[in-house]
């Protein structure tokens, strides 16, 4: 009884992984198309059952990893999250990411001074492993983000064959995901350096209009 539980588990399991791919799959059909509004529609239902799922994407670091970084949970993460950038949304865009990649605290309003240090250190190391990898793949072909988007179509396979080596995060070519890494890691610290500069104006001009009004 017991092994026939973790039989059904399973197949559960893998039909809902499954059916998070087809989801992707489905939105890059209707994007190649031109339907970029029923796309986003695909990939956010991707993304929610991913979620829903109980499921996370790798950290920057593997060894920091305590959850699964099977391509059918990021590969709808990653195509909403470009698509989003790229019609100008850009903090839905890095929020929606950085979660997915299991940064998601780094995007909060009010980070302090450790988290702001955490995310200058998560910006530097996707940076540098993103410089190493496209080194390496100029040897024999392009880096980066690709315009290709027949190149994000995530092929159905068993959980097994769907972790991370070092071409490859969660079946995606490593070295994109790591662009949009810095890309979005960038945008975040940017958003957090003005908004400490805004709190920083705003406490100053309380601390001047209040020592006006002593007067």
């Amino acid at each position: 009884l017991s092994l026939s539980g973790n039989d059904d588990r399973n197949d559960d399991r893998v039909m809902r992984e499954l059916s998070i791919a087809v989801k992707n799959n489905h939105g890059l059909a209707l994007l190649m198309e031109g339907k970029v509004t029923e796309a986003i529609r695909q990939f956010q239902e991707g993304a929610i059952a991913a979620r829903n799922q109980g499921q996370q994407t790798i950290l920057i670091e593997n060894e920091e990893t305590t959850s699964l970084d099977h391509f059918s949970i990021l590969s709808p993460h990653f195509n909403l999250s470009l698509l989003l950038w790229r019609d100008g949304h850009k903090d839905e865009a890095t929020s929606l990411w950085l979660h997915a990649r299991g940064m998601g605290q780094l995007t909060r309003k009010d980070l302090s001074s450790s988290e702001h240090r955490k995310l200058k250190s998560a910006l530097e190391k996707a940076f540098n492993r993103h410089v190493l990898l496209i080194a390496e793949k100029n040897k024999h072909g392009r880096g980066g983000i690709s315009d290709d988007y027949s190149e994000h179509v995530a092929q159905w396979q068993p959980e097994s064959e769907g972790k991370s080596d070092d071409g490859r995060i969660g079946g995606l070519d490593a070295a994109q995901v790591l662009a949009l890494d810095v890309l979005l890691l960038r945008h975040a610290a940017a958003t957090a350096s003005k908004r400490g500069a805004m709190s920083h104006l705003r406490s100053s001009g309380g601390l001047a209009l209040s020592s006006f009004a002593a007067f």
